[in-house]
């Protein structure tokens, strides 16, 4: 008897969940859906096509003396970065 019981609260609960799980995910899936469309719609950036093609450059990049903080924390102090 306790396992038809068992059985039966087994069998009642699992579409519930299975919907459950189907129907988080269809709204997740909406919303992304609408963002993408957004992104879709956005007008077009003209600056992409506009501009010098630059065949080659030399150089070197050099980055500083550059430091980081968080939550007064010092992550970096004075890096420096030279490529």
């Amino acid at each position: 008897m306790v396992v038809a019981l068992v059985t039966l609260v087994d069998n009642a609960y699992t579409p519930i969940a299975i919907f459950n799980v189907l129907f988080v995910q269809y709204k997740l899936d909406k919303s992304a859906y609408v963002r993408y469309v957004n992104f879709l719609n956005e007008k077009e950036d003209n600056q992409l096509f506009v501009g010098k093609r630059i065949e080659s450059a030399k150089g070197d990049i050099t980055i500083s003396n550059l430091g980081f903080q968080y939550d007064n924390r010092i992550i970096f102090k004075e890096l420096l970065i030279h490529l």
